[in-house]
């Protein structure tokens, strides 16, 4: 009997939390660097160079495990399922992985680059019903950013009550809204072409940070905001 590929068994539901905590590994041993470096100053002896190295390694060893290869069809397949109007029509673990994968590289490129995102976190959004019938994509979108939002996808401790400061959670805010605003985009020829347009998507979110901020109040002023950018990318 065929399984539907859309269906959550164990083998497939566990590669997400995995790729959690690799994620997490290599921001805990960037925070270990920063933590040991003022040491430095109070022992009478030095940290020893192969504590360093190691750790160096196992975080850029855990960095390239978690940042996944995607190709120009499952980030044509990602933004697509903007445009469904029911949750069965899209392929989960595609959008997840190529969604996590983006927002992770936008936080990666802001002042808050040692927060992770979860990516079973960002699955169980889908338990919250993003796409409707009758919704339009920036609709969608909107669903999409407010809920992973309140389900606090991104953060030191994603998925938990963790507080953020301020500035983190501008970071977190900003490149979400950037993730989305680069899915809803009309789609380039190559990855790298798509690299481009999502730092392009950042940099056209973080130019209006006001409005963005004001925007993310209330669904419709969101869903609109993201249409008016989305038309200018």
């Amino acid at each position: 009997m065929m399984r539907d590929r859309n269906d959550f068994s164990l083998k497939s539901a566990i590669k997400m939390p995995l790729r959690d905590l690799l994620r997490g590994v290599s921001a805990f041993t960037a925070a270990t660097n920063e933590a040991m470096a003022p040491a430095g100053t109070v022992l009478s002896f030095p940290i020893p160079s192969p504590f360093l190295l190691a750790n160096d390694a196992v975080g850029a060893a855990s960095a390239r495990v978690a940042d996944i290869e995607v190709d120009m069809a499952e980030v044509a397949a990602a933004s697509a399922a903007l445009k469904a109007h029911d949750n069965q029509q899209v392929d989960r673990l595609v959008f997840c992985r190529v969604f996590v994968q983006a927002w992770s590289r936008l936080l990666s490129l802001s002042s808050s680059k040692h927060l992770i995102v979860s990516e079973i976190v960002v699955a169980g959004g889908f338990e919250r019903g993003w796409m409707k019938p009758g919704n339009t994509p920036e609709d969608t979108a909107a669903n999409i950013v407010l809920s992973l939002r309140t389900m606090r996808a991104a953060g030191r401790f994603p998925g938990t009550p963790f507080p953020t400061s301020a500035e983190e959670q501008s970071d977190i805010d900003l490149t979400l809204y950037a993730t989305v605003l680069w899915l809803l985009a009309d789609r380039e020829g190559s990855i790298a072409e798509e690299n481009r347009l999502l730092e392009l998507s950042f940099a056209f979110t973080t130019a209006q940070k006001d409005a963005v901020t004001s925007s993310l109040q209330a669904r419709e002023a969101l869903a609109i905001s993201l249409q008016d950018l989305a038309e200018q990318l």
